[in-house]
Order: structure tokens, then sequence, then C-alpha cells
């Protein structure tokens, strides 16, 4: 399962939790593990370099393509 929000995980000890009108602080040791979990699930899919680059050119091309449509 992966968290609908962004999280930070410190030293497997705490993860921060942005959600959209607040930030949490979690250091229960099984929910930190769940957390460390949903990011080791995730964490291959992640693209760096040239990849992330061109995924994030795409991403552009497309909101604009979106803009022109909407004016």
């Amino acid at each position: 399962m992966v968290p609908p929000h962004g999280f930070t995980i410190y030293d497997d000890t705490a993860v921060s939790v942005e959600t959209f009108t607040a930030e949490l602080t979690i250091t229960e040791p099984d929910a930190v593990a769940d957390y460390r979990a949903a990011y080791e699930a995730i964490e291959p899919s992640a693209l760096t370099g040239d990849d992330a680059r061109a995924l994030l050119r795409e991403i552009r091309d497309d909101f604009r393509k979106l803009t022109t449509v909407i004016q």
C-alpha cells in the first residue's frame, strides 16, 4: 500500500507526514515500519537522472497542451 500523501522517514524512528493542511510526526514503531515498507515498495520504480528529466519534460509538455485546450 502506498500512502496518498508525502512523507519523510527519519532514521527509522520517526516519520513526518505532509498532508494538505498539516504536518504530523509519527513515532510509533509499527507505524514507522509501515511507512518503511511503503517506501521499499515504491523505491524500485523511482526514476533518476536522464530518465527523470525525460518524464518531467513529458509532464511539462502535457500541461502545456492542456492549458492550450482550456484557453
